[in-house]
């Protein structure tokens, strides 16, 4: 192949303009590993902590709860029961279910306005309404919500802040930090 005179000088001035290359971009955000956390939950655990960039940019754990899953906080797993008598938290379909305690009042409480992150979810539940099911509206989700939830036994508390639930994401995605 014979190349003119103008197409030669054309490429050996492309090659004078180049400059030393850039660093790989690899897409993360600035100190995310892409490495999950690692989930430790048993042989039927479906659930586990997942990674975003949000995630690492915040330093939020994020954690999924599919529907008809249920989540336990002190393990921080999900396990497909399909069952009412399971975890901390259930997921029917986008809606969340929690255990009645002996009190016959649930574990949930949502709270109003919406949160960037677990840490903006208030600690103080003294004035919460407590339920036992929380129906979502679908057109809207849960995300950037706030809950608060009680565990099963209704010992300890928890702030969760719910990052992604959409119609079309019945999955619910949330960080979540223990208040006592």
């Amino acid at each position: 192949m014979r190349l003119s005179p103008l197409a030669l000088s054309a490429l050996l001035a492309l090659g004078a303009c180049s400059t030393t290359p850039a660093a790989n971009d690899t897409g993360a955000a600035a100190g995310d590993t892409g490495a999950a956390a690692a989930d430790t939950g048993a042989g039927t655990d479906t659930g586990s902590a997942v990674d975003s960039a949000a995630a690492a940019d915040s330093g939020e754990t994020l954690y999924m709860l599919a529907p008809g899953d249920c989540f336990t906080f002190a393990t921080a797993t999900s396990m497909d029961a399909m069952s009412m008598t399971c975890g901390d938290v259930q997921s029917l379909g986008g809606d969340l279910s929690t255990p009645s305690g002996p009190d016959s009042m649930g574990g949930l409480c949502q709270l109003t306005g919406t949160f960037t992150s677990v840490s903006a979810v208030p600690t103080d539940y003294t004035a919460c309404a407590w339920s036992s099911y929380l129906e979502v509206n679908l057109s809207d989700g849960l995300a950037d919500h706030g809950l608060i939830l009680r565990d099963a036994t209704q010992t300890h508390h928890y702030r969760l802040h719910v990052t992604d639930s959409a119609p079309s994401h019945p999955t619910l995605v949330f960080a979540f930090e223990q208040i006592d």
